[in-house]
């Protein structure tokens, strides 16, 4: 497990030392939020507790159905979200626990699948930490690249005591090993 927030003396609140972050494809959350509930609750433990949960890839690539945003909420767990109609895009959302005080961040930017929060990491709120979730399509046209990369520099260039990004770029060309 490792740490997010700084260390004991720096985080405002000792139980935030320690943060617990799910990421997962969904391809459509529409029949897998009872399997995320099920594995939530299973964590029961406050040191398994999964407090930050990133989602790509909500919407369904072949149903257009719409879904009421409620249905996709988790109990204790604030929301944010961003592209939830099939129309705009395949989905993302962002649960944080409630008590970790999230605050929505957006940027002046174009590329358009991507959402953001600030978490405080002291007690002042003077440091805040930034998480963002990315879903770059892997059909994605030169322009949305290049968005991409302008909203990555946007990022790297604002003060923040630290910065998680999680999500599916798609890119072919990154070796994981």
């Amino acid at each position: 497990m490792q740490s997010i927030l700084g260390n004991k003396a720096q985080s405002h609140n000792a139980k935030f030392q320690y943060v617990n972050v799910m990421y997962t494809n969904a391809d459509s959350l529409r029949n897998k939020t009872t399997e995320l509930n099920i594995r939530l609750s299973s964590r029961c433990n406050n040191s398994e507790e999964i407090r930050i949960i990133a989602v790509i890839e909500v919407n369904s690539k072949v149903n257009s159905d719409s879904i009421e945003m409620c249905e996709y909420q988790l109990k204790g767990y604030d929301m944010f979200c961003n592209n939830q109609s099939p129309k705009e895009g395949r989905g993302l959302i962002l649960y944080v626990k409630q008590e970790l005080e999230a605050t929505p961040v957006s940027f002046n930017v174009q590329f358009h699948e991507s959402v953001w929060i600030t978490i405080p990491t002291d007690a002042n709120t003077k440091n805040s930490m930034l998480i963002g979730c990315i879903y770059r399509s892997p059909n994605s046209m030169d322009e949305n690249n290049h968005q991409l990369l302008q909203l990555l520099k946007e990022v790297n260039n604002n003060k923040y005591a630290s910065i998680l990004i999680l999500g599916d770029f798609n890119y072919p060309h990154i070796k994981t090993y």
